[in-house]
Order: C-alpha cells, then sequence, then structure tokens
C-alpha cells in the first residue's frame, strides 16, 4: 500500500512536470502555412469559425470516412487526399467529446503522415473569446499555473488511486500524458462500491440533479431500494423521457422540470436536447432554478448526485443545510469547469469537514471525471 512518503514523492514530480509546462514557450500556429481541421462535427465547426474568426485560413476539413463533400464552404478531405499537403500542413484536432480518445486520433494523424499536429488545448488560448467555454478544455499551462490549489485537493483525497487520478488527469490536460486519454476506471459510475457501502441499510432517499432520461435513476434502484426519489432536469426533451420512464418505477418518483442551483432564480437556459444543456444568462429559453433546501426540507437525504452542467458548486451550497444535517453520499461531476478540481472539493469539505474524498474517471478525455464523498 502506498505510504505517505510515496504520496509525497509522486506530489514532488507533479510540482517538476507543472514548472516544465509553465516555462515551455507555447505552441502557435503559423499563419503563413496551410491549416486543416480534423473532424467536421460541432465543435470542429466552431474551431473552424473561430481561427477564421482570428485571421487564419483553414483550408479544409478531414475527416477518417468523409460524410459529406464540404461544411462550412470548405472541402472535406480523406486521409488520401489530405496527403498532398503533408509536407506544410498544420492539423488542428476538432474532435473534443467524452467518446473518442484524442490519443487515438492524435494516432490516426500520425499514421496518416501528419508531423505537425496540434491539440485542442494548444489554440484554445488564441480561440477562446470566439469559443467560449468548453467543459474542461484550458491552456496547457493552467494547471501548472494553479498548482498550490491542486495541492489542497491531492492532499484532501483519501486513497492513492484517487491521487493517482487527479495527477494523471492533469498531465493529460497539460498535455504531458497522452495516453490516459483512453484511461477509465473499472468502478462502475455513480453506484460503485465507494458510495454503496456508506448507505444504510434501508430504502434511501435519491436526489438527481440533472436527472437526464432517469437512467441514472432506473440503476440506483436496481442496487438499492428507494424509499422516495426526487428528480430535477430542466431540459424540456429530457424531462419528458424521465416523466416516460418513471411511470414503471414501483416506488415514488418525483420528476421536476427545475435545474439546481444557491436559490430561486429565473436562468436563460440553451436545451441541448440531450446531454449538453447549458444553465447562464443567456440562452435559448428560460427555466426557473431552486435550492434544494427548499424543495425537499422535510426529507431526509441519502444520496446525492449532481451533473448540473457547471451548476454543482451553487447547487452544493442551495443544499447546505441537508448536507450538514445529513452528510449524504456526494456524487458530483468534476469536469464542467478547469477549475472544478479544487472549488467543488473545496466547497464539499466546507460544508461537512468529516467527508472522506474519492476520484473516479469513467468516460474518455477526462470527461466524466466524478468526486465522490462518503462519511
Amino acid at each position: 500500500m502506498p505510504s505517505e512518503h510515496d504520496a509525497q514523492r509522486d506530489w514532488e514530480a507533479f510540482l517538476l512536470d507543472c514548472q516544465k509546462r509553465a516555462q515551455a514557450i507555447p505552441r502557435a500556429l503559423v499563419s503563413c502555412r496551410p491549416i486543416l481541421v480534423f473532424g467536421v462535427g460541432s465543435f470542429g465547426r466552431d474551431l473552424c469559425t473561430a481561427l477564421r474568426a482570428c485571421g487564419l485560413e483553414v483550408q479544409g476539413f478531414v475527416e477518417s470516412q468523409p460524410r459529406q463533400a464540404s461544411a462550412l464552404g470548405l472541402p472535406v478531405l480523406s486521409w488520401d487526399q489530405a496527403r498532398e499537403t503533408l509536407a506544410t500542413a498544420q492539423l488542428v484536432i476538432g474532435v473534443f467529446n467524452r467518446d473518442a480518445p484524442l490519443n487515438h486520433l492524435h494516432a490516426l494523424a500520425s499514421d496518416a503522415g501528419f508531423q505537425d499536429i496540434f491539440m485542442p488545448w494548444d489554440v484554445y488560448d488564441l480561440v477562446r473569446e470566439k469559443m467560449g467555454w468548453r467543459y474542461w478544455l484550458e491552456a496547457s499551462s493552467f494547471l501548472a499555473e494553479h498548482a498550490s490549489l491542486l495541492e489542497k485537493t491531492y492532499w484532501a483525497l483519501a486513497d492513492a488511486p484517487s491521487r493517482q487520478c487527479l495527477l494523471d488527469l492533469c498531465r493529460f490536460r497539460m498535455g504531458l500524458l497522452p495516453d490516459y486519454a483512453a484511461f477509465v476506471h473499472s468502478d462502475a459510475q455513480y453506484f460503485n462500491s465507494i458510495t454503496l457501502k456508506a448507505l444504510p441499510t434501508e430504502p434511501a432517499v435519491y436526489v438527481d440533479g440533472g436527472a437526464y432520461n432517469g437512467d441514472t435513476l432506473i440503476e440506483f434502484s436496481k442496487q438499492h431500494a428507494v424509499e422516495v426519489a426526487y428528480l430535477f432536469e430542466p431540459g424540456q426533451q429530457n424531462f419528458a423521457q424521465l416523466r416516460h420512464q418513471c411511470r414503471d418505477v414501483n416506488f415514488p418518483a418525483v420528476c421536476l422540470p427545475l435545474a439546481l442551483s444557491s436559490g430561486y432564480e429565473m436562468l436563460g437556459f440553451h436545451d441541448g436536447n440531450g446531454e449538453a444543456g447549458v444553465i447562464g444568462q443567456a440562452g435559448g429559453s428560460t427555466i426557473a432554478s431552486v435550492a434544494l433546501d427548499d424543495v425537499v426540507h422535510g426529507k431526509r437525504l441519502d444520496f446525492l448526485k449532481l451533473d448540473v452542467e457547471g451548476a454543482e458548486v451553487a447547487a452544493l451550497e442551495g443544499a447546505s443545510a441537508l448536507i450538514a444535517r445529513d452528510r449524504p453520499v456526494l456524487a458530483l461531476s468534476l469536469y464542467h469547469h478547469p477549475h472544478d478540481l479544487w472549488e467543488i472539493p473545496a466547497k464539499v469539505l466546507s460544508l461537512c469537514a468529516d467527508y472522506r474524498l474519492f476520484l473516479r474517471q469513467h468516460h474518455a478525455n477526462s470527461f466524466v471525471a466524478v468526486l465522490y464523498a462518503v462519511v
């Protein structure tokens, strides 16, 4: 079992990596050479538009198996067609999701003969004003510059796999550990040995912030008896699916078309009609947010899962009384913002200092990193 000495040694090695990254000269696209974007999905298109708005000339897109001849007025090339530009082309990877590991995409480009390959974090500083918030994406030096805040999270984590996960995740986002892109823990997401062992033996009161279509509720009910479930989902299409799914459960399931936050407020909301709804001051529609303390004040709380598209800290603030009183199991998304890595653990411990914190990685590219808190 790793000792405290081992943990200190690993942290000091990480600090050296941070120093090297902070001192490294950032990579930059050269305007006089051709630029191609690998990927023609929404991120790739947005990236292309942002690069062009920055005055760079993008000559086209690349796809392994092109499904269209053009996009945004530019050609969509196969690898064979793109090889004509190999000698001078700069290839920017325009795929950024939880399903396609970035190291695999880099390998595809390298195997095709490209040598000057840029990852999303290599160009984000250039395009951030045009592209805006993109989950955890930041310049590769960002985490190195915040090592002192990461250190607080590192020593707050309760086991060696969690601490290693944090270091590897950060190295990946700094461009220092590409193979982490494909890494996932064997632990089941949300309902695993960390969380299930910490629950009471009697039926649980379960709260799901960002309940999506009810899939997590159904999975929880297979693992543990449920007394009552409170399910918060502001997305219109998701909420319709959630209500339909809950008709067949054999326990009370209260479906609420609301967002969780620090209190009651009307917010702008962009409904992604799936897993990408975004809460903010501006959006395609308006939703109501509520504090969990104001809605579930008469019930105890046994399990709180939050995947609320970046509003996790505000939702924790809105549940502060319940958390302090009941010390429920917490499962919290830790990948919507780069600063989640220290802000969410700090918020949890400020509400209940007795929590033991664990970190697990459940999808590619450091998406769906989840912080677990148990007493």
